[in-house]
């Protein structure tokens, strides 16, 4: 089920990139003036998309790590007892 997670999400940020797009001539002449720019700005919507979902999933997943400890300045790390 995980590997579909990732694919899923791509053509679901590509459906609402080009639904923005289609519906940009509601916002009056400015949307009418974008929606002219073609098809470059359903691909700058999406990556948009990608990047904040990037951003939001990786600050999800470093808040549920478990937390090293911190690193006092001028002492070095302590080697790992695995080596």
């Amino acid at each position: 089920m995980g590997r579909f997670i990732v694919p899923l999400g791509f053509l679901l940020a590509i459906a609402i990139s080009v639904t923005l797009w289609w519906n940009l001539p509601v916002l009056g002449e400015v949307g009418k003036q974008v929606k002219d720019g073609g098809f470059l700005v359903p691909a700058l919507i999406l990556l948009v998309i990608l990047q904040t979902t990037f951003i939001i999933e990786r600050t999800w997943s470093l808040k549920k790590a478990p937390r090293a400890a911190a690193i006092v300045p001028g002492q070095r790390p302590q080697a790992s007892p695995l080596r």
